[in-house]
């Protein structure tokens, strides 16, 4: 009676743990007090990993990472950490996007967390504005960056009824308007203050001055019609 518990080894079901008992519930020959898997038939006490739980009750370790498959977040890939960021089945070491629980649920190859359209598919990523919010998914794209939404844009929530953005590529086009003609500042090519038809002389970019007829004097209506004492 090796263990000195009053039962000799040749029918101690634990014959080096003392017990008094004789309790073997699945039926193995190996008493509960030092069987690895006490619901789970295991004669033979196999425990591969050596972490005290018997393999026939905890299952493979395909990747022979000391978890068993059947609890292992990434059962094909070694992790023992078995560290899992965005809480999500998968593993961080298998996880094709592990700070997006989603894992890229529109399926354009960028993962959600740095998807800047994370439900609308946009493989190309396309941000004309530059807001950080892709074209396919932005309700105020803003062209010029002049913090008024293109006119018309699709789903565009932000044009203002006093401003709007109608000249995409003019940054204070909902600033100055010396004409009154409709068109910014920015974008006319031809400011003509004083309504001759002819643009304001010396303008920046002004297409409609002629060598012969130059509006010299912006704030006079006809000085590009006579001039009676030559």
């Amino acid at each position: 009676d090796g263990d000195f518990d009053g039962v000799p080894d040749l029918i101690d079901m634990c014959p080096t743990m003392a017990s008094a008992e004789c309790a073997d519930l699945d039926k193995d020959f190996v008493g509960d007090v030092c069987d690895n898997c006490i619901a789970v038939s295991n004669p033979d006490q196999a425990d591969t990993d050596m972490n005290g739980i018997g393999d026939a009750c905890e299952g493979t370790d395909g990747d022979g990472d000391g978890v068993p498959d059947a609890f292992d977040n990434c059962p094909g890939t070694p992790n023992q950490d078995q560290a899992n960021a965005d809480g999500d089945a998968n593993g961080d070491a298998c996880d094709t996007c592990p700070n997006d629980p989603n894992d890229d649920v529109d399926a354009d190859g960028s993962c959600g967390d740095v998807d800047n359209c994370p439900i609308d598919s946009n493989p190309g990523q396309t941000d004309t504005d530059g807001d950080g919010v892709g074209d396919v998914c932005d309700s105020c794209e803003d062209v010029d960056r002049d913090g008024y939404g293109v006119a018309g844009a699709a789903g565009n929530t932000c044009v203002a009824a006093d401003c709007d953005d109608s000249f995409a590529s003019c940054t204070d086009d909902c600033v100055t308007d010396v004409d009154s003609d409709g068109t910014a500042d920015c974008a006319d090519t031809c400011i003509d203050v004083d309504g001759d038809g002819y643009g304001n002389g010396g303008g920046a970019g002004n297409t409609c001055l002629t060598t012969d007829c130059d509006d010299t004097l912006p704030t006079c209506a006809i000085d590009c019609v006579a001039d009676l004492d030559s």
